[in-house]
């Protein structure tokens, strides 16, 4: 068996490795002071940028949108943005009503609106307050109406209103009413739902005469429709724009 020193071999090794790192303010080339290039900034022009008002759009029609604005938002650069909501009022089943015999009693009403994808604004600051109006004019389902139309409403006549947090992706929880048994709780998709007096309810519908009742096309000349906005001085923030879902509905428990 032969041996082989490695000692000298071990000590080029390490002088290679030692000697491979150099000083980096070597790298490069060294500026050329008399061939630098020098340049200013001249700055005449000025561009001034101003908003216009958006061409007239189509919010209703024979085909209802999938989504329906209702906000109150304020940018600091673009203003105020608003959006309103008119819609009909219909008897159930869009047919002749047949009142219930006996007393009635109103426990509760709710206008429901469930929320669509799409909200913009402040879901953390901000609190919104929503109002609800009856129309002076008739809302007239399948008709185009525009962007442009400034709905003549009843502000004298506030028949709902709540106070709430944008919680646009949260789910909630309701009773649902069981004949018979006990009402059950259950988680429904995330919606506003809006309280509507007892009193609104009792003169439109139950304290309506039979001859109003006899048809959906006579009750909507009786009930012209409901007005949906946002307030604006009780409305803290930036606020927000919602959408929401065609597919409302006013819910009442007696």
């Amino acid at each position: 068996m032969k041996f082989f020193r490695l000692d000298l071999l071990t000590l080029l090794i390490s002088l290679f490795i030692l000697n491979s790192c150099k000083n980096q303010d070597a790298v490069g080339l060294g500026i050329n002071t008399p061939g630098q290039v020098n340049g200013s900034l001249v700055d005449t022009s000025t561009i001034i940028i101003n908003t216009v008002p958006d061409d007239s759009v189509a919010t209703s029609g024979s085909t209802p949108l999938n989504k329906n604005p209702l906000g109150y938002f304020t940018d600091p650069i673009f203003g105020v943005s608003t959006s309103s909501i008119a819609t009909d009022l219909n008897l159930p089943g869009n047919a002749a009503y047949t009142l219930p015999s006996g007393t009635i009693i109103i426990d509760s009403a709710r206008l429901v609106l469930k929320y669509a994808n799409g909200f913009y604004g402040d879901s953390i600051t901000t609190t919104y307050k929503v109002n609800v109006y009856t129309l002076n004019e008739k809302f007239v389902g399948g008709t185009t109406y525009y962007n442009t139309k400034k709905w003549n409403y009843n502000a004298q006549n506030l028949v709902g209103s709540l106070t709430f947090n944008a919680r646009t992706h949260d789910s909630i929880k309701i009773f649902s009413i069981v004949s018979g048994a006990p009402d059950t709780l259950k988680k429904v998709p995330p919606q506003l739902r809006i309280p509507i007096n007892s009193s609104f309810i009792n003169s439109v519908l139950f304290n309506a005469s039979s001859t109003v009742l006899a048809s959906d096309a006579i009750f909507q000349n009786n009930v012209k429709g409901l007005y949906i906005t946002l307030d604006q001085t009780k409305t803290t923030g930036a606020g927000g724009i919602f959408m929401l879902s065609p597919s409302d509905s006013l819910a009442v428990y007696y």
